[in-house]
């Protein structure tokens, strides 16, 4: 396909918005993600929902999407999609009946433990085109940018 100067130009200035590199970064990172933990069938929210409950232990979904910065209909998936897995299991809370409470299963554990090591080897190779000094840089402005930003938007993040 042939593109004229001004349509390339154009072209050009849609890929340089922030919101495209964003998107598109995201895309990438997702494909590698994809690509290292497919064989253990599971997606970045899952593994997110995993890791946060081996380490803080239980919590109610609520709690999961404000401290995974995830709307709350994205948790039920992932969480409707950990049960019917064996992942993780629905426990009433002791303190309030009306209240589930999320708890990963030994399957859960195993699965984001086999997991960790896989979504570290992603995170390293998305960053391979980087030195050290650009990741930092880069890590440093994105934590910049989601924390001035981190309670204006639909879905804010709430962490213990």
């Amino acid at each position: 396909m042939m593109i004229d100067a001004d349509a390339n130009t154009v072209l050009n200035d849609l890929y340089d918005r922030p919101g495209f590199l964003f998107r598109r970064a995201h895309q990438i990172f997702a494909a590698l993600f994809a690509d290292t933990c497919h064989h253990l069938d599971l997606t970045q929210s899952q593994y997110g929902v995993l890791r946060l409950l081996k380490y803080i232990g239980s919590a109610d979904q609520t709690t999961v999407a404000l401290m995974l910065g995830h709307d709350r209909s994205t948790v039920g998936l992932v969480v409707s999609n950990l049960v019917n897995r064996g992942a993780i299991l629905r426990k009433p809370d002791s303190n309030d009946r009306r209240r589930n409470l999320l708890v990963l299963t030994a399957e859960g554990l195993a699965l984001v433990d086999m997991a960790t090591p896989l979504a570290a080897q992603a995170h390293e190779e998305v960053f391979r085109p980087l030195g050290q000094e650009e990741r930092a840089a880069l890590m440093a402005s994105l934590r910049k940018l989601t924390s001035f930003f981190g309670d204006d938007i639909r879905v804010p993040i709430d962490p213990p």
